[in-house]
């Protein structure tokens, strides 16, 4: 008879294990606005929220009692083990018990609380409140928190509790790997992230790429440029590309034009620009705009003269891609080869070369492929010219006068050849390059 109780109270203590671990995974896993679309959803309101909100007040009480009834099973196997086996069979039924523990207290409720998280999170919403309410088991808990601080590191920082970047993007891609949210949504959350980190300089579009217009030009000859470019917006410059007098759009112009005033100057058209340093970061610049009601800005560096311009949507693009348009013409930043090496424009974002060659080059101050070509040679390089860098060969294969176009990225170390010196920076053999015809605005 008292082995059938024994056996009996050990069922229980199991199954209570069982749900205290059960609870632990679920509710860990549970964020904070899951739990509050959940609780919207089925229309009970303050069910999930509260116990994920104070989840200390939850798992606290739970984890005590989980450990309690470890011990409790622990104990009473080793106990009956020694009654009847002796001591020689302790150690094998302790290990039965431990390998029985990992499968109902670990394995069995980690899968569970992870695969059903949503339906677990419902069904144990009653148990969880039934823990919270149970107020002795709270100040024990507490307790152990208070002993457990004061045996802690003392004189360091505490820790944050703020998420690092870092984690929001690894979170988010947990996330899409269990499908509670899109591939698409993860990757757009890290976009946000890596948005804040960004500058002016890097988004906007150079000062040899802008296309402008002079004041002293006619609405016609200014129209002629819209429709050659596809832009809306077009600068106005004076005497020279620093000196920007404003913007004129292409509504404006052919508002003119219909009013017959084709062959007057543009510069009585141009509205006011805004204008922002290089270093702005481009969350604050986007907030900025849309408070102005401003589509572009001029980028300014710091001698005052002008760096590129930056519109609002270059920065949306950072954030969800390329947007391209009936009047875009699109270019492919990147051509993988047959031989294993990729084909890139000079534009090429830096970080974007570094995802590609899944290596790390070097740091510096600038944004681009053809600003680390120009840092690595030490002058302006002519095309055929080779620079090698962490295992890499760039090959430049197009200049277009003092800028360069296109750079083959080789990998692996350089070639040998009986009159190729074994240094930084040489020459490539015109006859083997590939050159490929590119065009900006």
């Amino acid at each position: 008879m008292s082995d059938v109780l024994t056996g009996l109270g050990l069922a229980v203590v199991v199954s209570i294990l069982f749900v205290c671990r059960l609870i632990e995974v679920t509710f860990v896993r549970l964020g904070r606005a899951r739990a509050l679309g959940l609780d919207e959803a089925d229309g009970v309101e303050g069910r999930l929220g509260p116990l994920v909100r104070e989840r200390e007040r939850l798992l606290g009480p739970v984890t005590l009692v989980r450990l309690t009834c470890q011990v409790v099973i622990i104990g009473t196997v080793a106990v009956a083990a020694s009654n009847r086996l002796g001591p020689a069979g302790v150690a094998l039924a302790l290990a039965a018990s431990a390998a029985g523990l990992y499968l109902i207290a670990e394995a069995v409720p980690r899968r569970i609380g992870l695969e059903a998280n949503d339906q677990m999170a419902r069904s144990l919403a009653r148990v969880g409140r039934a823990f919270v309410s149970i107020r002795p088991l709270g100040w024990i808990s507490r307790v152990f928190e208070v002993i457990a601080k004061l045996l802690g590191p003392h004189g360091g920082a505490p820790a944050s509790s703020e998420v690092v970047e870092d984690e929001l993007v690894a979170m988010a891609e947990a996330a899409a790997a269990a499908d509670l949210i899109e591939h698409r949504e993860a990757s757009l959350i890290g976009s946000i992230i890596q948005l804040g980190d960004t500058i002016a300089r890097e988004v906007m579009v150079p000062r040899p790429d802008m296309v402008t217009t002079s004041a002293a030009s006619t609405v016609r000859q200014t129209l002629e440029i819209v429709v050659d470019s596809g832009f809306s917006r077009i600068p106005v410059t004076g005497d020279n590309s620093d000196d920007l007098l404003g913007m004129v759009l292409s509504k404006d112009l052919i508002a003119a034009h219909l009013n017959g005033h084709s062959d007057d100057p543009v510069g009585a058209l141009a509205r006011e620009l805004m204008f922002v340093p290089e270093t702005k970061r481009v969350t604050e610049l986007m907030a900025e705009m849309q408070e102005a009601k401003r589509h572009l800005a001029v980028v300014v560096d710091e001698y005052g003269g002008t760096a590129g311009i930056v519109a609002l949507e270059d920065i949306i693009e950072e954030m969800v891609g390329e947007i391209v348009d009936e009047f875009d013409d699109e270019v492919d930043l990147v051509q993988e080869l047959e031989d294993g090496a990729w084909r890139v424009s000079g534009r090429l974002p830096i970080d974007d070369l570094r995802d590609l060659v899944t290596t790390k080059l070097p740091d510096g101050d600038w944004d681009t492929v053809a600003g680390l070509v120009f840092d690595l040679a030490g002058h302006v390089p002519e095309a055929n010219e080779a620079v090698h860098c962490d295992g890499f060969e760039f090959v430049v294969e197009v200049v277009d006068a003092r800028r360069i176009d296109v750079v083959r990225v080789v990998p692996g170390p350089p070639k040998s050849s009986g009159n190729r010196p074994d240094s930084a920076l040489s020459k490539s053999n015109p006859s083997k390059s590939n050159h490929v015809k590119t065009s900006t605005n």
